[in-house]
């Protein structure tokens, strides 16, 4: 990040990796400044949130993790017909499926607050392939497991 300051992709890697090393309040300050500066930025919006969640930061958890579901919502409505024919319209459907995996683990995440189950015993540690991994290093499928 040093090397190459102005490197968003750096930057969520490195956010990523800090939030799946628990060290929450380090990604927090990391994507805060960003997400100041680029306001309607989908995926560090999203992890700033999941970084305020497994910190139990509720509030700016739940703050964060609706205005990427809002910002979600409005990037699929202005997908715009990419051709159009005598008798089709062919749209571009990739931002509508693109982060799906993140969309449902904003909800789940938001319902968890909601429901006031953030603090169970559960651990959200999991990956877009679906492995969710324990504290101790279990491993099941999904996105939240009861740790040993």
């Amino acid at each position: 990040l040093e090397s190459h300051p102005r490197d968003d992709e750096v930057l969520l890697v490195l956010a990523r990796l800090l939030v799946r090393l628990r060290r929450n309040e380090e990604a927090i300050e990391l994507l805060v400044p960003y997400v100041e500066e680029h306001r309607k930025a989908l995926a560090p919006r999203s992890l700033l949130g999941e970084a305020y969640f497994h910190a139990r930061r509720y509030p700016e958890a739940t703050e964060h993790l609706q205005e990427s579901m809002r910002i979600r919502d409005l990037m699929k409505r202005q997908s715009i017909p990419m051709y159009t024919t005598g008798h089709e319209t062919g749209y571009d459907f990739r931002v509508a499926v693109e982060g799906q995996w993140e969309e449902a683990r904003d909800q789940m995440l938001l319902e968890q607050i909601r429901s006031g189950e953030a603090d169970s015993k559960l651990v959200i540690f999991s990956e877009p392939g679906g492995d969710a991994q324990g504290a101790a290093g279990q491993e099941e499928h999904g996105a939240a497991i009861q740790p040993g």
